[in-house]
């Protein structure tokens, strides 16, 4: 309550004002329901499904936005657990029939934006039986189930009694839960490492969006994840092959190349060379050595098609499902900017790989605590923010932070799969190395990939 009788009178005009809201919408909703119009859940599929049986129905039950066949006017797939009369499905429906479809097209995908890692703690990742783990006995709702957990960041471990999962979870998944050696053997480093592994696959395989995918690849339409263009800056020519390597190395579906060579020394043999090594699509920019790295990175998102951005450093390393973990959480935290904090790094002149502690993921951050080697942001989120600042250096630290400014939120996924290096010479974040081996956790000899969860 307003102690100061002059805040008494704006105080309440505020609560009659939000109560007169809220009554509204309340009425809002009941009219809909009463004319059997469901509110929309905020969460697009890609394509417009309907569904028509139990059975289809369970599959996308999380979601507002699928609904049966009856009540749907228009579509663009029909999902039938049996064959329907051609007549009966909506105009240009391309019909897919779960009974004669592959397994894990029938279970029921979960929602990403309720299930998912967000604050996963190492803790955590103790082994979940998964007879202990749910009390179906259907084999398609308990794959369901599993599926869940592991998003959620659950290590589940499943017995030779659960094979018949497998079609129905997919043979990565299952093949994971089943490894009962490598759960039994593993430390708590290990245990992370699997909880991560798994969560990726079931993002990927089992939620909402994903599950539309493999329906919408089922009736022989296009089912792309969203397109990422990775925005590669490079002013060293000794560092081009390795750095193009990382990005054709990804196993993101619809990834593009944007290489920007920042100064001279780039034989254009030699640029050919290296992007003819990449599959996906490439472009090239030539920016001049008097143009700061902000103006560099604003040249390539111009020539850039994705709709998602993604910076990658010509001196780090990246493992192969680099952009997917980054595309699952945009996906999941819904946040404006999202990374991987530096928690491997490795230091070239003592020749150590430490990984760092203070560097907990799976958090929403109110500071720029992210690095800027492994972010990515919506082409839209970053023209909100107005682009990369036109500076030599900082320039990932004046994103995120012009991301907060217009009330974007920045999230920070696990560290694995991105290994930063300090190599001594031309970083634009210039710090001591003392700041790093007086904050390691852990700390290997040599350059550790396979510590990084590289390779």
């Amino acid at each position: 309550m307003a102690r100061n009788p002059a805040q008494a009178v704006p105080m309440a005009r505020w609560l009659a004002r939000a109560l007169r809201l809220r009554l509204r919408r309340l009425a809002e909703l009941t009219r809909h329901r009463a004319a059997g119009r469901h509110r929309l859940a905020a969460y697009p599929l890609g394509a417009r499904i309907a569904a028509e049986g139990p059975r289809a129905a369970a599959v996308f039950a999380a979601s507002g936005r699928v609904t049966t066949m009856s009540r749907c006017e228009h579509a663009d797939i029909l999902v039938a657990d049996d064959p329907v009369e051609n007549e009966e499905a909506p105009d240009g429906a391309a019909v897919v029939v779960l009974s004669s479809s592959a397994a894990r097209l029938s279970v029921p995908a979960f929602d990403p934006l309720k299930t998912n890692p967000i604050n996963w703690k190492p803790r955590t990742a103790k082994p979940i039986l998964a007879s202990d783990a749910t009390g179906e006995t259907d084999p398609v709702s308990r794959a369901a189930a599993l599926a869940a957990l592991a998003g959620a960041g659950a290590v589940v471990l499943v017995g030779d009694d659960d094979r018949c999962l497998r079609p129905m979870l997919g043979s990565e998944l299952h093949d994971l839960m089943a490894d009962s050696e490598r759960i039994a053997g593993a430390d708590a480093h290990e245990l992370e490492a699997v909880s991560i592994d798994m969560r990726r696959c079931a993002l990927r395989d089992h939620s909402l969006r994903a599950r539309a995918r493999q329906v919408t690849a089922a009736a022989r339409q296009r089912a792309d994840p969203p397109t990422v263009s990775v925005l590669l800056a490079t002013n060293r020519p000794e560092r081009l092959a390795a750095a193009v390597a990382s990005v054709a190395a990804q196993n993101y579906p619809a990834v593009e190349l944007v290489l920007a060579t920042h100064g001279d020394g780039f034989a254009a043999d030699s640029v050919a060379a290296a992007v003819e090594t990449v599959a996906a699509p490439t472009r090239v920019v030539q920016v001049e050595a008097a143009e700061p790295l902000g103006g560099v990175l604003n040249a390539a998102v111009a020539a850039s098609t994705g709709e998602l951005l993604a910076k990658f450093d010509d001196d780090d390393h990246y493992g192969a499902d680099h952009i997917w973990d980054l595309v699952l959480t945009h996906e999941y935290s819904q946040a404006q900017l999202v990374a991987k904090g530096a928690e491997y790094v490795y230091l070239a002149g003592q020749d150590v790989t430490l990984r760092m502690f203070g560097r907990r993921g799976e958090r929403y951050l109110n500071y720029p605590g992210v690095s800027g080697g492994a972010m990515l942001v919506s082409r839209h989120d970053l023209a909100a923010a107005g682009g990369w600042r036109r500076v030599r250096s900082q320039v990932d630290t004046g994103l995120a932070r012009d991301v907060t400014r217009i009330g974007g939120r920045i999230y920070r996924t696990h560290g694995r799969g991105y290994l930063r290096v300090r190599h001594g010479r031309d970083h634009t974040w210039k710090i001591q190395e003392s700041h790093f081996t007086g904050r390691a956790a852990e700390r290997r000899e040599g350059l550790d990939l396979a510590f990084a969860g590289i390779g």
